[in-house]
């Protein structure tokens, strides 16, 4: 791509001795701001075998003002060509896409095998993936494009680095959550969102915001894996967090363990109250059924106040009260 000078456009100016041509700069007002620098990747992402490498390579490389500019072929972008390719068969060859090129590819057993046969050059990833590395690499999402056949994605530099922590790929993984005297834990969950799914948390607030349910759900939630919503709406996702009680972070009962930036966006009232006591299992809107934005804050702000007044008697009601309503399939996971 054309990388401009930092202080501007050249224009051509005549020169007064002969035909040749010389060049001045036009300055209007000072020199302009410096155009972006810009580094475009011509393979798509999915084909370069250790891709986080490139990507970190290439963070060093930029500048400032630079900008990063990928293609990739994500999950449904393959998707979509086997349904125009092979109509009425296309589930065959999704079924052995998905086995060998995503599951084989990244379990232990079989990824070695895998990188020696494909060159790991043949990886099929997500969009929530794709973004996920970019972000855990230090990039900043700032445009999306897709073309039915491929993702053109525009990033650049971020001041965050999440070099520090480690992508999950298992069935189970740990999410860092906002814990009681404000401390950081992680809480066990079965996976129901693509890899690398929670470093987007910043963007998809950004960009998508909350649902209009109230339990820090967010909204068109790309994230998801299609057999996710079901898992959560039988509460499946949520078993693991028992090893978090036994571990002591969290309680059978309890306020939702948040995330920070969703915890920073509650009344400071409630963060003061959520710091004092653990996070629990069975939030307080479980029990209560007040499940939307305004009355999910109205529901832990009754439990505390209970709570402080008789805590034993108060979480088993509250206990009581929630496994009825799942068990009933009032209201689900977020």
């Amino acid at each position: 791509m054309t990388i401009e000078n930092a202080f501007g456009s050249l224009q051509p100016a005549p020169n007064e001795q002969g035909s040749s041509r010389v060049f001045t700069r036009k300055l209007i007002d000072g020199p302009p701001a410096p155009a972006p620098y810009f580094i475009e990747l011509g393979d798509p992402v999915n084909r370069i075998p250790h891709l986080n490498r490139l990507l970190i390579e290439k963070h060093k490389q930029l500048p400032a003002n630079g900008r990063l500019v990928v293609h990739c072929v994500t999950l449904d972008n393959r998707r979509q060509q086997m349904k125009q390719r092979l109509p009425g068969v296309w589930i065959i060859g999704w079924l052995y896409l998905f086995l060998v090129h995503r599951i084989a590819a990244k379990i232990k057993p079989t990824r070695a095998i895998y990188e020696f046969t494909t060159g790991h050059r043949r990886l099929v990833m997500s969009k929530a993936e794709i973004l996920g590395r970019l972000v855990y690499c230090g990039f900043n999402i700032e445009s999306i494009e897709n073309n039915g056949k491929q993702h053109t994605i525009t990033v650049s530099k971020s001041k965050k680095k999440y070099l520090h922590t480690r992508p999950s790929y298992g069935a189970i993984y740990r999410m860092p959550r906002v814990g009681r005297y404000g401390k950081t834990i992680m809480v066990y969950k079965i996976r129901t969102m693509h890899p690398y799914s929670e470093y987007l948390q910043d963007f998809m607030i950004q960009h998508h915001g909350y649902d209009n349910q109230g339990k820090g759900k967010i909204a068109n939630d790309f994230r998801v894996l299609s057999y996710g919503a079901y898992m959560r709406k039988i509460w499946l996702d949520e078993l693991p967090q028992l090893l978090n009680v036994l571990k002591g972070d969290m309680r059978l009962v309890g306020a939702r363990p948040l995330s920070q930036a969703r915890f920073n966006q509650f009344p400071e009232d409630l963060q003061k109250l959520r710091t004092q006591y653990k996070p629990g299992c069975f939030p307080p809107y479980v029990a209560l059924l007040m499940g939307d934005e305004k009355s999910n804050i109205e529901a832990e702000r009754i439990y505390f106040k209970e709570k402080q007044k008789s805590p034993l008697y108060t979480d088993i009601k509250y206990l009581f009260l929630a496994v009825k309503n799942i068990a009933f399939n009032k209201i689900r996971s977020a």
